[in-house]
């Protein structure tokens, strides 16, 4: 797309069989490896914004593990919401690579960065990814 403001990527293995879908955080696996995150709040590696590896019919389809795919680590990326957000709100991943608005009980969060803009649960909203640590 004109415009689009895509900054630094890396190519990472994919460790899911079922492999990543666009708009999509990942987290570390391991040396140059990603995968989805397991559970709420896992440290973000980034986001699958450009790039997508789901049954890859130019390669046969079928298990996706150790295939390759570009992983967004700064810069705005797009990705698929889970809940309501607010522009400005932080936000951190959920399980399965979704983006989710940091709630605001004590804890530790491993914030991705800022929505952009408002949206709702399915949205893709840009992110101004700006990792950092928050305790409340």
């Amino acid at each position: 797309m004109a415009g689009k403001f895509t900054r630094l990527q890396k190519t990472y293995k994919i460790m899911d069989a079922d492999g990543v879908p666009l708009y999509t955080g990942v987290v570390m696996a391991g040396e140059n490896q990603c995968k989805k995150p397991e559970a709420d709040n896992e440290i973000p590696l980034g986001v699958v914004d450009s790039d997508e590896r789901i049954d890859d019919p130019l390669r046969a389809g079928g298990d996706q593990t150790g295939r390759q795919v570009a992983v967004k680590l700064e810069g705005i990326a797009e990705i698929k919401l889970t809940g309501s957000i607010q522009a400005g709100d932080r936000v951190i991943l959920a399980a399965g690579g979704l983006a989710k608005k940091m709630p605001e009980d004590e804890g530790t969060y491993n914030v991705l960065g800022f929505a952009e803009k408002n949206g709702e649960d399915g949205d893709v909203i840009p992110v101004r990814m700006a990792y950092h640590v928050i305790t409340i």
